[in-house]
Protein backbone atom coordinates (compact mmCIF):
# COMPACT_ATOMS: atom_id res chain seq x y z
CA UNK A 1 0.00 0.00 0.00
CA UNK A 2 3.13 2.22 0.30
CA UNK A 3 4.41 1.35 -2.61
CA UNK A 4 1.91 2.00 -4.28
CA UNK A 5 1.17 5.64 -2.60
CA UNK A 6 4.90 6.65 -2.94
CA UNK A 7 4.80 5.68 -6.61
CA UNK A 8 1.69 8.14 -7.24
CA UNK A 9 3.01 10.70 -5.21
CA UNK A 10 6.20 10.29 -7.39
CA UNK A 11 4.30 10.51 -10.51
CA UNK A 12 2.30 13.09 -10.04
CA UNK A 13 5.51 15.13 -9.00
CA UNK A 14 7.11 14.12 -12.14
CA UNK A 15 4.46 14.89 -14.40
CA UNK A 16 4.03 18.34 -12.80
CA UNK A 17 7.79 18.88 -13.29
CA UNK A 18 7.48 17.52 -16.77
CA UNK A 19 4.93 20.42 -17.04
CA UNK A 20 7.18 23.00 -15.75
CA UNK A 21 10.37 21.89 -17.43
CA UNK A 22 8.20 22.30 -21.03
CA UNK A 23 7.22 25.73 -19.81
CA UNK A 24 10.74 26.59 -20.06
CA UNK A 25 11.05 24.82 -23.12
CA UNK A 26 8.60 26.95 -24.44
CA UNK A 27 10.34 30.63 -23.05
CA UNK A 28 13.23 29.27 -25.40
CA UNK A 29 11.09 28.28 -28.77
CA UNK A 30 9.67 31.65 -27.84
CA UNK A 31 13.14 33.54 -27.95
CA UNK A 32 14.17 31.63 -31.22
CA UNK A 33 11.25 32.63 -32.85
CA UNK A 34 12.05 36.52 -31.60
CA UNK A 35 9.73 36.75 -29.09
CA UNK A 36 10.66 37.13 -25.36
CA UNK A 37 7.95 36.29 -22.34
CA UNK A 38 9.24 35.52 -18.80
CA UNK A 39 9.62 31.82 -17.70
CA UNK A 40 6.88 32.29 -14.87
CA UNK A 41 4.40 33.29 -17.57
CA UNK A 42 5.58 30.60 -20.50
CA UNK A 43 4.91 28.05 -17.46
CA UNK A 44 1.71 29.43 -16.27
CA UNK A 45 0.42 30.08 -19.89
CA UNK A 46 1.23 26.28 -20.49
CA UNK A 47 -0.08 24.99 -17.11
CA UNK A 48 -3.72 26.75 -17.98
CA UNK A 49 -3.78 25.62 -21.31
CA UNK A 50 -2.77 22.19 -21.27
CA UNK A 51 -6.03 21.90 -18.61
CA UNK A 52 -8.18 23.53 -20.76
CA UNK A 53 -7.20 21.51 -23.19
CA UNK A 54 -7.57 18.04 -21.47
CA UNK A 55 -10.86 18.82 -20.32
CA UNK A 56 -11.78 19.89 -23.44
CA UNK A 57 -10.51 16.48 -25.56
CA UNK A 58 -12.48 14.50 -22.69
CA UNK A 59 -15.44 16.12 -23.21
CA UNK A 60 -15.40 15.95 -27.03
CA UNK A 61 -14.14 12.51 -26.98
CA UNK A 62 -17.15 11.47 -25.29
CA UNK A 63 -19.06 12.82 -28.51
CA UNK A 64 -18.80 9.61 -31.23
CA UNK A 65 -18.46 12.11 -34.24
CA UNK A 66 -15.91 14.46 -32.36
CA UNK A 67 -14.24 11.84 -30.54
CA UNK A 68 -11.34 11.50 -33.79
CA UNK A 69 -11.17 14.98 -34.34
CA UNK A 70 -10.63 15.90 -30.54
CA UNK A 71 -6.96 16.04 -30.44
CA UNK A 72 -6.72 18.12 -33.18
CA UNK A 73 -9.40 20.53 -31.65
CA UNK A 74 -7.71 20.43 -28.61
CA UNK A 75 -4.49 21.23 -30.23
CA UNK A 76 -5.49 24.14 -31.43
CA UNK A 77 -8.00 25.29 -28.98
CA UNK A 78 -4.81 25.08 -26.74
CA UNK A 79 -2.47 26.86 -29.41
CA UNK A 80 -5.15 29.49 -29.45
CA UNK A 81 -4.47 30.43 -25.25
CA UNK A 82 -1.36 30.47 -25.76
CA UNK A 83 -1.48 32.83 -28.23
CA UNK A 84 -3.81 35.12 -26.43
CA UNK A 85 -2.44 34.52 -22.43
CA UNK A 86 0.90 35.53 -23.98
CA UNK A 87 -0.05 37.88 -26.33
CA UNK A 88 1.89 36.92 -29.62
CA UNK A 89 0.76 35.74 -32.92
CA UNK A 90 -1.42 32.57 -34.06
CA UNK A 91 1.31 30.91 -35.94
CA UNK A 92 4.38 32.00 -33.52
CA UNK A 93 2.21 30.37 -30.70
CA UNK A 94 1.56 26.69 -33.08
CA UNK A 95 5.12 26.66 -33.93
CA UNK A 96 5.86 26.93 -29.63
CA UNK A 97 3.23 24.50 -28.87
CA UNK A 98 4.71 21.68 -31.32
CA UNK A 99 7.88 22.32 -29.69
CA UNK A 100 6.77 22.02 -26.20
CA UNK A 101 4.61 19.13 -26.87
CA UNK A 102 7.65 17.57 -28.50
CA UNK A 103 9.97 18.54 -25.07
CA UNK A 104 6.66 17.64 -22.61
CA UNK A 105 6.61 13.75 -24.39
CA UNK A 106 10.36 13.56 -23.65
CA UNK A 107 10.75 14.77 -20.59
CA UNK A 108 7.51 12.94 -19.34
CA UNK A 109 9.17 9.50 -20.90
CA UNK A 110 12.57 10.26 -19.05
CA UNK A 111 10.78 10.80 -15.74
CA UNK A 112 8.59 7.74 -16.85
CA UNK A 113 11.94 5.37 -17.07
CA UNK A 114 13.94 6.43 -14.01
CA UNK A 115 11.08 6.96 -11.70
CA UNK A 116 8.50 3.39 -12.56
CA UNK A 117 12.10 0.83 -12.16
CA UNK A 118 12.38 2.16 -8.70
CA UNK A 119 8.98 1.32 -6.86
CA UNK A 120 8.50 -1.58 -9.20
CA UNK A 121 10.27 -4.84 -7.76
CA UNK A 122 12.76 -6.46 -10.26
CA UNK A 123 12.62 -3.75 -13.10
CA UNK A 124 15.68 -1.93 -12.28
CA UNK A 125 18.01 -4.38 -13.52
CA UNK A 126 18.12 -3.00 -16.63
CA UNK A 127 19.86 0.65 -15.14
CA UNK A 128 22.88 -1.73 -14.12
CA UNK A 129 23.74 -3.39 -17.24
Amino acid sequence: MLGSVLFLIFLTIGLLLAIVISGIFLWMALIILGDKRGILACGIANIVSSIIAGILIALLSLIPLLALLSPIIAFLVYSYILSKMLDISYGKAIAAAVLSFVVLAFVSYVVFLFTVPVYIPHTHYWLIR
